[in-house]
Formats: structure tokens, C-alpha cells, sequence
């Protein structure tokens, strides 16, 4: 559908975040909402191991890259990718976590994870208290921006890829 040119998307969604393997010294803590097959994780795992991210265990068990996702057919689809690809297999890092879970319902305590990603998850997110209505409805660049400085953001922005046809948009909780 999209000739390939997903991928690229993809990569340039990660580039951009720029995830680092520490964050004041403690462990960075990803989740990947929507994540399915891994695609995002695997690019954030990459992206981690590049950055200098240690391969011991933390000391206090947590999990690097959580993905979640309602598919669970999808996530053992992810689970299986991330095996072959010797991608979080135990006592490895990043480690990683494999959650069926909704993304308008999400069952984690509040400020748990450094990184929150949904890519193109969020065309199913139905609720505007969420995220948006829909793909259909879902509001111009400049609206969305908006709504996600009104919930709590800062340092907002969004590029836009093919004329707006696919954009990221990223915040931070500072």
C-alpha cells in the first residue's frame, strides 16, 4: 500500500525520538502501544544496543521495551520474530515484555515508562479522550499538536511525511 516507503517511515519515527540507553542514570523504560508484530520495538532495540546499552540485566528486574497490543495472535507473531531474531531472549538486553492489552484501556501504573510510541495503532483508537475519534475525523497537524500540549506536554512538535499523508508527531513529560 504504501510501496515500501512504511519502512522509511518507521526508521525516521525512531530517529527522531533518539531513545538513549539511560535517563538520569536509571534504565530507559519504552512502551509500544498498538505494537503488534515488534516493528517499532525491534527499530528501538537497535536503536538502544547502537547507543551503548549494557547487555546484563538490570539490577532490579525491570523491563526495557514493554509491547502492547489488543491482537494477541499479533503479539505471538512478535514474540516469534523477536526469537529469531535473538531479540529479548532472557537474561539479554533490551529486555522485552509481550502485554495484551487496550490501548484506550492501558493497565499500567501512572508515570512507569519513559517513552510511550503508537504508531500506526492510532488509527483504531476510537475515544478523542484518548487520543482521537478516528482516522477519519482525526484532526488537522496543527489541532492534534494542540491536543497534546492540552494533555499535559511539552516541546510538541510534528513533521510531516508526503504532503501530510503520514506525520509524527512527539512530546515530551517533563
Amino acid at each position: 500500500m504504501s510501496g515500501g516507503m512504511h519502512r522509511l517511515w518507521k526508521d525516521e519515527f525512531v530517529n527522531m525520538l533518539g531513545p538513549l540507553p539511560h535517563r538520569n542514570g536509571e534504565p530507559l523504560r519504552i512502551l509500544d502501544v498498538a505494537g503488534g508484530t515488534g516493528d517499532i520495538a525491534f527499530r528501538m532495540a537497535d536503536r538502544l544496543k547502537r547507543a551503548g546499552l549494557p547487555d546484563s540485566p538490570t539490577d532490579d528486574g525491570r523491563t526495557d521495551i514493554v509491547v502492547c497490543d489488543i491482537n494477541g495472535s499479533m503479539l505471538r507473531v512478535g514474540e516469534e520474530r523477536a526469537t529469531a531474531r535473538g531479540i529479548g531472549l532472557p537474561g539479554t538486553r533490551p529486555s522485552f515484555a509481550w502485554v495484551e492489552g487496550d490501548a484506550e484501556q492501558l493497565k499500567f501504573e501512572d508515570n512507569s515508562f519513559d517513552v510511550y510510541t503508537i504508531a500506526f495503532g492510532i488509527r483504531n483508537v476510537t475515544h478523542v479522550d484518548y487520543l482521537v475519534e478516528s482516522i477519519r475525523q482525526f484532526p488537522p497537524q496543527d489541532t492534534f499538536k494542540t491536543m497534546i500540549e492540552t494533555a499535559g506536554f511539552q516541546k510538541v512538535s510534528y513533521t510531516n511525511f508526503m504532503d501530510g499523508i503520514v506525520a509524527v508527531h512527539s512530546g515530551f513529560k517533563l
